[in-house]
Order: C-alpha cells, then structure tokens, then sequence
C-alpha cells in the first residue's frame, strides 16, 4: 500500500509511504508422526484443531464493514477464470438500483486488461459475460457510443430473498454434533429428520469402532437407512422424567376440577398401603421435590408402605396446598412431624461440619 506523505501542494516531488500487508498473519495445525523424523514426513490430525489468524488490518477493515458477501455455489459453478474474477469485481460494483454503466476503458482497467482498445476489451470479456447470463447472475449487457468514450451497461438480475429457515432443533443439533457432523449439515439434518431418526442413527455409529468419518456415516444412515440393521433406540432416561413431569404438572393444575381425578384418588383408597404409594408416588415425588432429600423419600416411602401414612391422602393434601401457595411450608412441617430427612436440614449439617 503506497501513500502520499505531506508535501508541498506546488512540489514536483513526493515522499511516499510504503507499506507491506498480508492478509494472514498465523496458521497453526496438528499433525503426527515418529518422534525423530522429519515434520515433513507427518500427517495431519484428521480431528485436530486449525487455527488461522488474520492480520490486523485485514480484522480491522472487516470489523468496518469493509467487505462483500460472494454466492460460494456461483463462484463454484464458474468455469472460466475471468468469468470469476469478473463476478467478484461486478458484486464490488453492484448498485443497489442492480444497473452499472461505465467508460469501457475505464471498466476494462478496473478488470486488470491492459489493452484500452474497447473492441478487444469487449471480445476479452464476451465469453464471460454469456457465462454469468447462463448463471442467471446478469439479466444484460449493453454497449453504447463509440471509440474512447464508449460505455457498458450491466443489468444484474434481482436478488431474490430467501426466506429465512426455522432454528434446527436443539437436541437433534446436538446427537448429530456430537458424532462430528459437521455444523452447517448437522442444522440440515436437524430439520429435514425427526429425533427418532437421529437417535437410531447416532445410536448405530456409536457402537462401531475405528470410523474414519463418523459424521459421514450417521449422514448416510439418515439418507439410506435401509443399508443398515439399525437398533431400536428406547427413550432416554431424561426425556422419560420430563413426559412424567409434565403429566404430573398437568394432574396438578387440573386437579381440584377433574372428575376422573378423584374417582382415581377414591378407587386407590380401597387398595392396600403399598398398591397406594405405588399410584401416588410420581405426584408426591414431584411435588416434594427441592423440600424432601433423597434421604426423606426413602423413609416416606416405607411409611407409606407400612399403613402409618397414607400416600392417596398426602398427595391430595400436597396439590391442594399449591392452589394456596404454602406448599413448602406445609411439607416442612409433616417432615418434622413425622421425621422425614429435609434438604434444608442436611444443607445445615454440612455447613456446620468442621473440615478435614
């Protein structure tokens, strides 16, 4: 980059600043290989970290916006080289009116022809301009005038807006990540397969062994799943306490209103002690949970059984108390009454133990 320095206006002469940029300043990778041979002679870690950082004008001038957004898929789909860097010159160039016209001479310069005869610059840059038609990225080009003062019209076909995707789901985005898909198809995989799909896929490709692409392979279950004798994947430990959760909280708001609630309490009453903590226990559980330690639902629990407490009635007492908003209060109290470990309590005698 060359810069005038400061000079007198009327001077013949100049000083210059000259500096030199480059536009990455590290790049750090992993490979492997025997110890004492030469780090010619070793392999790039398949899995390992790569770490390229920019030079600091080139972050700084990115940090101001001082960028373009390229289609990767048209760059991609161009076959010819001038046709490329001709894209990338138009889309510096873009209007947001989508039409540019300027001096053919000029334009040609800008494109890095030397020749500044409009006639060879014109047959220079014909091939790409029907390639970047054929894409669909110029709708025309169009010359007017003559000789120096000649000039080219580029009309640029509308950009159409894309309308925006819905965020993958979290837990399918996470199984497929988990396994080394790659990110970007990991969100496609995410929204075009239900969890059931990723589960049995990401299930499959953790049980094997020595996989060169893991990633790879759960995308091909999930494209041709009929390749594979893939397991029957049961519903995780969590996702079953959050379905529970869930129907517990639901009994519990609709409670005091439902019908088949209380015809469900009264028919556990006229069962023995055990039949009445086994169909009440999920309720209590839930409901006492943060108040009772570990500790206080095990002897709960044998209360229960033995007939000292009724479970059918201590679980109508807790749903009603959450109507009145003394849930806590309430079970701290029965806890005392009846001798029930609390985790209050044992949140104080740890804190009173001395220390080791």
């Amino acid at each position: 980059m060359v810069a005038l320095g400061d000079v007198p206006a009327d001077s013949t002469w100049g000083r210059f600043s000259n500096t030199s940029l480059s536009l990455i300043s590290s790049i750090q990778f992993w490979t492997q290989g025997r110890r004492h041979d030469s780090p010619e002679l070793h392999d790039l870690e398949a899995h390992g970290k790569l770490v390229i950082r920019l030079s600091e004008p080139l972050a700084a001038s990115i940090r101001a916006g001082y960028y373009q957004n390229l289609d990767r898929k048209l760059l991609m789909d161009c076959k010819q080289p001038v046709a490329r860097a001709l894209y990338r010159m138009l889309q510096a160039h873009r209007p947001a009116d989508d039409t540019l016209t300027c001096r053919v001479a000029d334009w040609g310069g800008r494109c890095g022809i030397i020749n500044t005869d409009p006639r060879k610059i014109r047959r220079t840059l014909e091939s790409a301009h029907k390639e970047l038609q054929a894409l669909g990225y110029l709708a025309g080009v169009e010359y007017t005038g003559q000789g120096a003062t000649q000039e080219i019209t580029y009309r640029f076909m509308p950009v159409e807006t894309a309308s925006a995707l819905p965020p993958p789901d979290a837990e399918r985005l996470q199984l497929l990540l988990e396994v080394k898909v790659a990110r970007d198809r990991a969100e496609e995989a995410a929204r075009d397969y239900s969890l059931e799909q990723i589960r049995r896929a990401v299930t499959y490709v953790k049980s094997r062994k020595n996989l060169r692409s893991s990633g790879g392979l759960a995308l091909d279950i999930l494209r041709n799943p009929d390749k594979y004798e893939l397991p029957e994947v049961m519903p995780t430990r969590s996702a079953e306490k959050v379905k529970q959760a869930a129907q517990v909280a639901t009994q519990v708001l609709e409670a005091n209103h439902d019908a088949e609630f209380q015809a469900q309490q009264a028919t556990l009453l006229a069962l023995d002690s055990v039949s009445q903590w086994e169909g009440s226990k999920s309720t209590i559980r839930f409901l006492a949970k943060g108040v009772l330690s570990e500790a206080g639902f095990d002897q709960l629990e044998g209360q229960c059984r033995a007939g000292q407490i009724s479970a059918v009635e201590f679980s109508r007492q807790l749903v009603a108390r959450t109507q009145k908003a003394d849930l806590k209060a309430y079970l701290l109290a029965f806890a005392e009454e009846h001798g029930l470990a609390t985790v209050e309590a044992a949140r104080r005698a740890a804190q009173g133990r001395p220390r080791g």
